[in-house]
């Protein structure tokens, strides 16, 4: 199962939807970098002329997954605390 799904429900529109609706599409590094994706490619589609974002199940998004967020893109060199990492203790 993908974090983000992409549907075309009607000629010009696309619908980016959040896929994890057992935890009420909270924020992953899978689903943010899936997102970033589908925008993207939205972007550069001539033939998108709405976007609909939404989420899965009975919540749009809890926010951030603090149980299983993982390391966040491009943050290797930003050191822990910089990279949101909690302190050691």
């Amino acid at each position: 199962m993908s974090a983000i799904e992409i549907s075309r429900p009607n000629p010009g529109v696309v619908q980016i939807t959040l896929n994890r609706p057992s935890k009420l599409n909270a924020m992953t590094v899978e689903l943010v970098t899936g997102l970033h994706d589908a925008l993207d490619q939205v972007a550069v589609d001539p033939d998108a002329r709405v976007v609909i974002l939404t989420g899965a199940g009975r919540g749009f998004c809890a926010g951030l997954d603090l149980g299983g967020f993982g390391e966040p893109p491009h943050s290797a060199h930003l050191g822990r605390r910089s990279a949101g990492s909690p302190p050691s203790g």
